[in-house]
């Protein structure tokens, strides 16, 4: 249909009106699943941190800036001000090693398959380490 309305002579703004017609719905819709999606992984995430935080996997005074995008935004911008870039890119792979830890900790509640849990746990802490380490080596 899309290479039919632009070979197609009778109308020339066939193609614009099959492009706002079909493609920007579909662009709108795309766009919305996503929203829906990311809102409902954030939830999740942030219900798993007090537990995180309780079985030692993340700080205590991490949960707060892990469940927000804002936080974790911020958190890494003041990493890189402060400590540099490379600072700043440990702090992000620990972010998402943590946010990765919260979901498969959430599903292995919800289904009871433990599968890779242990494997994620220990490569947490191996990004919350290798975070510090490049916080304390630029501090240097």
């Amino acid at each position: 249909m899309w290479d039919w309305a632009g070979l197609a002579g009778g109308d020339p703004f066939l193609i614009y009106k099959l492009y706002g017609a079909v493609m920007v719905p579909v662009f709108l819709a795309m766009l919305i699943v996503a929203l829906v999606l990311r809102g409902r992984e954030k939830k999740t995430i942030a219900a798993a941190l007090p537990a995180l935080a309780c079985d030692g996997h993340i700080a205590p005074g991490e949960v707060a800036p892990l469940a927000d995008l804002g936080e974790r935004r911020r958190w890494r911008r003041d990493v890189r001000r402060r400590s540099g870039r490379t600072a700043a890119r440990a702090t992000g792979r620990y972010q998402a090693e943590a946010s990765a830890l919260g979901i498969r900790t959430t599903r292995a509640r919800a289904t009871g398959d433990r599968d890779g849990l242990d494997e994620q746990a220990r490569a947490t802490a191996a990004a919350r380490a290798d975070m510090l380490d490049a916080r304390a080596g630029s501090a240097r």
